[in-house]
């Protein structure tokens, strides 16, 4: 907004106060009074900066209209509030839905003193945020595979020597039970999961219950026998 336009915000009487008028009600009308008060301000700097603090709840910011003076979205606003680069004046509310919904507004300088390249540089800084997390999630990720598979490996592993220690001291009955009896239970689970995943489905749905029915039928045969 330009000096007229927040002009227009303020009231004939807020205008004839601060420019000390001697009448309480001053007989010029609003647009005149306006005019010398744009002529005052654009020569007086003192006068522009008492201007700004004597009426600075009046010409607060409000996000539709930071939106459209810095080009940016909704999204960019709210994160620039986060981030402490667009500091929050006080709260309003606004009644909606038989409910008070807050919303925040800023004072005017400091969107004034927003330049288009510092908005920029805000976006590229984001971004360049954006790109080390990914990074940083994918060697993660990464990382976090290569400890997985090392610890199935592992315990296969262990597994595989316990089921030999059993079989060498002479008990191949008792390493087939054991062996039996790990895989029932890894079967209810395959058989859990594929139910759950049924009652959720849609597009998968008949697959994941023929797949959790035929897991139930090899946990069941496998209880049989171990039974």
């Amino acid at each position: 907004m330009n000096l007229g336009e927040l002009a227009d915000l303020l009231t004939k009487d807020q205008i004839g106060q601060f420019l000390q008028l001697a009448s309480k009600r001053p007989k010029a009308s609003k647009g005149e009074l306006a005019q010398r008060l744009l002529a005052v301000l654009e020569e007086d700097d003192a006068a522009r900066n008492r201007f700004f603090e004597t009426f600075k709840s009046e010409l607060a910011v409000p996000p539709w209209e930071i939106e459209d003076r810095l080009h940016c979205t909704a999204t960019e606003r709210k994160r620039w509030i986060a981030d402490g680069k667009l500091p929050i004046m006080e709260y309003r509310t606004f009644h909606k839905v038989a409910r008070d919904l807050p919303y925040p507004v800023h004072d005017r300088r400091v969107i004034d003193s927003l330049s288009p390249e510092t908005i920029e540089r805000w976006r590229a800084e984001h971004q360049a945020l954006v790109q080390l997390r990914h990074k940083t999630g994918a060697r993660k990720a990464a990382e976090s595979r290569e400890v997985h598979q090392h610890s199935r490996q592992t315990f296969r592993q262990q597994w595989e020597a316990m089921l030999a220690v059993w079989q060498e001291q002479g008990a191949p009955e008792l390493a087939a039970t054991l062996q039996l009896a790990y895989w029932t239970v890894w079967a209810s689970r395959w058989a859990k999961e594929n139910h759950l995943k049924r009652q959720s489905a849609i597009k998968h749905a008949a697959t994941y219950e023929q797949q959790s029915d035929a897991w139930y039928a090899r946990k069941n045969s496998a209880m049989r026998l171990l039974a």
